[in-house]
């Protein structure tokens, strides 16, 4: 007997139940997780720059009991949006309830969670999406091919914010692919729960990464309107009643960060513009970068998905073939309908998003995890077409899909001794950092004291074990030597990680009997350091830090 519901027009296919796709979904995302926390549990030190950012900046939130805005060392820090941190705070809150001893210790698996789950819950999404789009096989692929994607499993162990982005724009993107493909002749409460978990999902975007996840939606919802060339009232009022839970669920932190610090919004926008400029990652061969980032994040399932689209493609360009491959489970032409406009809308988010970051100078692997989730989606898809094509495919598509699941589980098996190296390697670098002597040592210089580091590399991480403000070169070049007789404040200078392993401080000011000097600076920084002076000598006024 053929099972399906009906859901005001729209045939959703359930094969089996949902509570069986719930509980496949929800194994997948448990297994996920267990993964993704693998390092955190066998002792990860917080050792890369934007996770170091984000437990700062939490930290600070949680010794103020100020969590409208975000400080980084004293300093308002609103280039990035909030969530984040709050995610990190109350992940520490909850870490406090249990062991409140080792503060240090605590924001460091307080930084490792969020990640971790958050990346889990995408894989849950995708997994009970897939399930219900396309069939119960789909779905279990979807989720198992996101979950063991070497790109999504990389930026999960190193604690990047931007899965937070990739969760959130997965809950936007299925949801609007539900309100898209349903023909909705009324509008009932299943669609109006639709609309809202659209609307919750792009908030939470948008106080993850700003104006990013309104882009990337906003681009495959205007391609819609284009094809599909006509006007349906309710799914207008349903997308409108989304956009203003997203207001709803934006606008309390502007009014609040306003209310604290006034002037706060035209900082934010100054935020996004200096990130946009100062952070220059621009690749030399930035034509390539992505598309060898893009194959290599899709690592072990590549030359799977290659081969899957060509033969997607090739059917749909084939006038005999461009009905495509049979329903999974009824063979309803509705049901059938319902898979390809989830297709399509998949293809166009993941299309078109490429594309707008593809066009930026400034490019970063990590910039590609919100457009994962459609990409994968999609591609299950395509994997269905394909198979469809003949029993010699489907028969070879399915051998290659259970051999690169079996390479991936073997690999990240063998990642979690690398993991066990990888860790050694990392608490090696950041131990001295944790050094009592250390510690001891800049605490005898006395409260006036000034920390500088070479750069923003080194800054966040220095500011997260040594529990106190640290600064940059730069900044170092826009003080002046000589304050009109006033006292100097003791300034030290940590040159590299190289000097911070073998905890020597360099000190600037090497001819004042009130200054440290365990060190000379040397020549390459003096250098830098004299292009920074003669770079703010020529700037009119005082440059904003």
């Amino acid at each position: 007997m053929d099972e399906s519901h009906t859901l005001d027009s729209v045939v959703i296919p359930i094969p089996g139940g949902l509570g069986k796709d719930i509980a496949i979904a929800s194994l997948l995302a448990i297994a996920a997780f267990t993964l993704f926390i693998l390092p955190a549990l066998c002792g990860r030190p917080v050792h890369a720059t934007p996770e170091a950012r984000i437990a700062v900046v939490a930290r600070e939130m949680l010794q103020s009991g100020n969590w409208v805005v975000p400080r980084l060392g004293g300093e308002v820090r609103l280039i990035k949006p909030p969530l984040p941190y709050w995610l990190t705070a109350i992940a520490a809150e909850s870490i406090g309830l249990i062991d409140n001893e080792n503060n240090l210790e605590r924001m460091t698996r307080a930084v490792e969670i969020p990640p971790a789950f958050l990346s889990a819950l995408a894989v849950f999404i995708v997994a009970i999406h897939g399930c219900r789009a396309f069939g119960r096989a789909a779905g279990i692929s979807a989720g198992i091919i996101l979950g063991l994607s070497s790109m999504l499993v990389n930026y999960s162990w190193l604690g990047y914010c931007d899965t937070t982005l990739m969760c959130a724009c997965t809950g936007m993107f299925c949801s609007a692919a539900w309100l898209l493909g349903s023909t909705l002749p009324r509008i009932d409460a299943r669609s109006v729960l639709l609309a809202i978990s659209f609307g919750i999902s792009l908030g939470l975007g948008v106080l993850a990464k700003w104006y990013i996840p309104a882009a990337l939606i906003a681009a495959p919802l205007f391609a819609e309107i284009c094809l599909r060339r006509r006007f349906n009232a309710n799914k207008v009022l349903l997308f409108t009643l989304g956009f203003f839970v997203a207001a709803g669920v934006i606008a309390p932190w502007f009014v609040l960060v306003e209310q604290r610090l006034p002037g706060a919004l035209g900082l934010i926008g100054g935020g996004v513009e200096l990130s946009t400029e100062a952070i220059k990652h621009i690749p030399d061969y930035r034509w390539l970068h992505y598309f060898m980032k893009l194959g290599g994040g899709l690592l072990p399932w590549t030359p799977v998905l290659l081969c899957a689209w060509a033969v997607c493609i090739k059917k749909y360009f084939d006038k005999a073939e461009r009905i495509v491959a049979p329903a999974a489970t009824t063979g309803s032409i509705e049901i059938e309908r319902l898979a390809r406009e989830h297709f399509r809308f998949f293809t166009l988010a993941f299309g078109l998003g490429f594309l707008a970051f593809y066009s930026q100078a400034k490019q970063q692997g990590y910039y590609l995890l919100p457009i994962f989730p459609p990409l994968v989606l999609a591609s299950v898809y395509a994997m269905r077409i394909s198979f469809s094509a003949s029993t010699r495919i489907r028969k070879y598509g399915r051998t290659a899909v259970t051999v690169s699941a079996v390479v991936a589980l073997m690999a990240y098996m063998g990642w979690a001794g690398w993991a066990v190296i990888f860790i050694k390697k990392s608490r090696a670098e950041t131990m001295p950092m944790e050094n009592e002597r250390l510690h001891t040592e800049l605490d005898a210089m006395g409260k006036n004291l000034k920390i500088f580091a070479t750069g923003p590399i080194h800054q966040a991480v220095l500011m997260f074990y040594l529990e106190r403000p640290v600064y940059t070169l730069e900044k170092l070049a826009r003080e002046p030597d000589d304050a009109g007789g006033m006292p100097q404040p003791k300034r030290v200078l940590f040159a590299s990680q190289k000097a911070i392993r073998q905890l020597k401080i360099e000190s600037y000011f090497q001819g004042k009997k009130d200054e440290p000097v365990l060190r000379t600076l040397s020549k390459e920084l003096q250098a830098e350091l004299k292009t920074y002076r003669q770079k703010y000598s020529e700037m009119p006024g005082e440059p904003e830090d």
